[in-house]
């Protein structure tokens, strides 16, 4: 089953809420699940979306000021439901805003909203 996670965060002030809810769409059976990361940038900075597990920060790609962009998680991090961590980081300054540590199964989306 896929499952959605929201985590809003405030650049700045690091995270401000996490929640969990259900989804809708299963897995095509014999496919691997692919775990995604929405990010809806509402700053005017572009921002490098980073995860973090286990100590390794990993570079995600970039979400362009005031626009949704769809990253995906390389597979070889998440072959079983772990806590993991997202940063962000405004292009061209070293502002790095982080998430607390959430709970993600492969085959979630996690929604990741950056405010101004």
């Amino acid at each position: 089953m896929r499952r959605i996670l929201a985590v809003l965060l405030i650049l700045g002030t690091g995270v401000v809420a996490t929640a969990c809810t259900g989804g809708g769409r299963g897995v095509r059976p014999g496919s691997e699940p692919v775990t995604t990361v929405e990010v809806e940038n509402q700053n005017f900075s572009d921002m490098t979306v980073y995860l973090v597990n286990g100590g390794q920060r990993i570079r995600l790609g970039r979400a362009t000021g005031k626009s949704k962009t769809a990253l995906r998680l390389p597979r070889s991090v998440l072959t079983f439901p772990r806590e993991l961590q997202f940063q962000t980081e405004p292009m061209g300054r070293r502002d790095i805003a982080s998430t607390s540590r959430i709970w993600v199964s492969p085959g979630d989306t996690v929604l990741l909203v950056i405010t101004p």
